[in-house]
């Protein structure tokens, strides 16, 4: 176990986590700072008889940020399945792996079969087979759009929205390099 601190640690994140939980724990840690980190913009911020809380307050940014994750991923997956329909880059891998050992015979450019960057592939994984971040591989749909990206613009916008973007977090930290501690931002 360590803190994200580079891409590699993000993949392994985003192996296991619900597609927008972090940004469900993004708004969870703005509104427990009570009301200083909702946006100005917000006519409950400075009225005296009512505060925020169905409209512009928690549960509406909670509401907001798991409702446009699902649109994002529906959009996402419509346009996988049923608009683009490209092979993943894996897929193309394989493509690539079975030519060099013989087991198809495809027209690729020679300079995708010369390529450096296979043989340097081959000789630390004993396979021109793509490196992949997971055990079990490639996931088994379309490679775009990238559901998790999808999902971080649809969240990012609401929580940019609802949020004061000047609001300074108390006591935040950063991953060290070895991701093993943190310290101060």
């Amino acid at each position: 176990t360590r803190y994200i601190r580079n891409a590699r640690d993000l993949a392994e994140y985003v192996h296991g986590d619900f597609s927008y939980q972090a940004f469900l724990n993004a708004a969870l840690i703005a509104l427990s700072f009570g009301g200083g980190a909702i946006d100005d913009a917000s006519p409950y911020k400075t009225a005296t008889k009512q505060g925020a809380f169905l409209t512009f307050g928690g549960p509406f940014i909670l509401d907001c940020v798991a409702r446009v994750a699902m649109y994002a991923l529906k959009a996402a997956w419509y346009q996988k399945w049923n608009v683009h329909r490209k092979a993943r880059p894996e897929v193309f891998g394989g493509v690539v792996h079975n030519v060099k050992t013989g087991a198809s015979s495809y027209s690729l450019h020679s300079k995708l079969l010369n390529s450096p960057a296979l043989a340097d592939v081959y000789s630390q994984h004993g396979s021109y087979l793509l490196p992949q971040a997971y055990a079990e591989g490639s996931p088994t749909h379309p490679t775009f759009p990238a559901g998790h990206a999808v999902i971080s613009g649809a969240c990012v916008t609401v929580l940019k929205a609802c949020l004061l973007e000047s609001f300074v977090i108390p006591g935040a930290v950063v991953a060290s390099d070895d991701g093993l501690s943190q310290s101060p931002y």
